[in-house]
């Protein structure tokens, strides 16, 4: 049986499928799934359209029960579009209300518990929780626009295990 990989990575790869989805006709722009990035890169440098999920902080509380870990993952999505029309701004603004809306659902991740054998796979759920956006960030460039959307996630894992519950 394949291990697990850590929570934390799962969490990060359903982002990545969410933001992946936005392409016509539910969208106004095309990124799909080979424009999102899932490493940490300069958005700048990447041929547009594109998203870039880069990964920030992550503060953990520890629990008495169950040596569980609760944690909470702060990440930025950056884009990068072309644009040479009269306001970049709106343009930009566009992109974030189409992040914003691939983003907003809640969703359950397979986790598997520690100390079971065989080991069973439970659902958890996880929701993104939005912290902030800006646009024009970056280095300005002539006919791209830059911004990007912040936020939050929260999950538990395992004290001994980050790929486990």
């Amino acid at each position: 049986m394949a291990e697990p990989d850590p929570i934390r990575q799962t969490v990060i790869q359903k982002a990545a499928a969410l933001l992946a989805a936005i392409v016509p006709p539910e969208y106004p722009i095309d990124i799909g799934p080979t424009r999102v990035h899932t490493r940490d890169i300069l958005i700048e440098l990447v041929e547009p359209p594109a998203l870039a999920i880069v990964q920030r902080t992550e503060s953990v509380k520890s629990t008495d029960v169950n040596s569980i870990f609760l944690r909470s993952l702060m990440f930025n999505v950056g884009f990068v579009d072309r644009y040479a029309g009269p306001n970049p701004d709106e343009h930009a603004l566009m992109i974030i209300a189409c992040i914003e809306r691939a983003m907003a659902f809640q969703f359950d991740i397979a986790v598997t518990p520690m100390g079971a054998d065989p080991p069973p796979t439970i659902l958890a759920p996880i929701a993104f929780y939005l912290q902030g956006s800006a646009i024009n960030v970056g280095e300005p460039r002539d006919g791209r626009v830059f911004g990007q959307v912040d936020y939050q996630v929260e999950y538990a894992t395992n004290r001994r295990d980050p790929r486990r519950l």
